[in-house]
């Protein structure tokens, strides 16, 4: 907290032009260590930063890369990281093991008007329903994931029987040879990945199986531990205030991001623009946590649902920007 002189020479150096020095402007950020994946929905931090979103909410936050949701939950529960991104429903799992965590903003969001997450078969298969996959073979990127498990889901939903459907897990870069080489008869594919296979013109979307939990909800978020969160108001706020913006600002320049996008995961600034992108949740709204956690119960991935309020830091909680 700067106290009254200190504020009145910044002030004042400002409207001069003098240059504050570095230790004095220091005091004035919140210093946060924050992770994230070098992928589309992970972006927001690093547009944040390109942007000084942060900084001008008084923020100075460290960006750090990890390769997976999981490794970033135990960095945030070790405390290695302040603030770190998970999927909603990797947290719904761990809140309802009585791990000790908050949502402190959103980042993507699934919109089943702009899905970046589709079920694809070759596009001479006879496979024109859910009723067609019986007895059929499907990959997805994980077993046991959201889409894998949403797939099942949206197969019994819309006629066929998901308990005759068998499943494979590969890896993403590798899902397109093998559909292609009939290995597997469909696959739940998601961005990038998604957008080369259907430009490869050998594709056909046969569904959306994101809208077996609903047509809108929360697909990740950025979580705190629930004491930093309690003990930390001011600054999660901050940036929770810095996050909005910056969702703001990344959906209505994704032009500019996907330069971004290409030198944080090494990738080609002109493939990032011919294919989807992530979509930024502009608000945390505890109704788009709700679906993930309802489906969540369904999908018997948790014994019970529970209010989605139980997730979200108070801090920020009903807050407007």
């Amino acid at each position: 907290m700067l106290d009254g002189s200190r504020r009145t020479f910044l002030a004042a150096a400002g409207a001069l032009g003098v240059a504050v020095p570095v230790a004095l402007r220091a005091q004035t950020l919140t210093h946060l260590v924050l992770g994230t994946a070098p992928t589309d929905s992970g972006m927001p931090p690093v547009i944040a930063q390109r942007t000084g979103i942060y900084r001008r909410n008084g923020l100075d936050v460290d960006v750090q890369f990890m390769g997976s949701g999981a490794s970033l939950v135990a960095a945030v529960i070790g405390g290695t990281l302040q603030i770190g991104t998970t999927s909603t429903i990797g947290l719904v799992t761990a809140h309802a093991k009585g791990i000790p965590l908050q949502i402190v903003a959103p980042t993507s969001i699934y919109l089943s008007e702009k899905p970046g997450e589709l079920l694809l078969v070759r596009k001479d298969s006879p496979i024109r329903t859910a009723a067609d996959l019986t007895g059929k073979t499907i990959a997805s990127p994980a077993l046991g994931d959201l889409i894998s498990t949403a797939t099942f889901a949206w197969i019994d939903q819309n006629g066929g029987d998901a308990k005759t459907v068998h499943q494979v897990e590969l890896p993403s870069a590798a899902t397109p040879a093998a559909l292609a080489a009939g290995r597997i008869d469909a696959a739940a594919m998601n961005e990038p990945r998604l957008s080369e296979a259907m430009q490869s013109g050998n594709f056909r979307a046969l569904g959306k199986p994101y809208d077996a939990i609903a047509p809108r909800f929360l697909i990740a978020c950025f979580v705190v531990r629930t004491d930093f969160g309690n003990t930390h108001v001011d600054a999660v706020r901050r940036f929770a205030r810095s996050q909005h913006e910056t969702n703001v600002f990344a959906n209505a320049h994704q032009d500019q991001t996907a330069v971004w996008l290409a030198d944080v995961a090494k990738l080609d600034p002109a493939a990032i623009e011919r294919g989807g992108r992530a979509y930024f949740a502009e608000t945390l709204a505890p109704a788009d946590v709700q679906h993930v956690i309802d489906a969540a119960a369904r999908f018997k991935l948790i014994d019970h649902a529970f209010d989605a309020r139980e997730m979200i830091s108070p801090a920020v909680l009903n807050q407007r920007y």
